[in-house]
């Protein structure tokens, strides 16, 4: 049942959606404190880039896209701490960056 339900989960985070709206907003899918990365639900598919810049909490962290697959993201802090990051908080792209990405697909 744990499974099932984690499952469903992942793919409710990870499912496509408003690819500018999924762009612009998303949550947290792992943290891997031992290579201070993030993994955020924003790949290719949704015109993720790298250099993108996405901003937890308020204040809290910067996170930068460093790694790209079809359907997520790996994004290194930097700024804040990783300790304070964890899944399924919200990350908010910088939204003229989002904004101008989307609109040259």
């Amino acid at each position: 049942e744990d499974l099932k339900r984690n499952s469903r989960q992942f793919i409710g985070q990870t499912s496509p959606g408003d690819d500018q709206n999924r762009l612009e907003k998303c949550r947290i899918l792992a943290v891997n404190r031992e290579l201070s990365i993030v993994i955020l639900p924003v790949g290719a598919v949704h015109g993720a880039f790298y250099g993108l810049n996405y901003h937890v909490g308020k204040g809290q962290a910067e996170l930068r896209v460093v790694g790209i697959r079809p359907f997520v993201a790996a994004a290194r802090v930097v700024s804040g701490r990783i300790e304070d990051l964890s899944p399924g908080m919200e990350a908010a792209a910088t939204k003229q960056q989002a904004v101008e990405k989307f609109r040259q697909k």
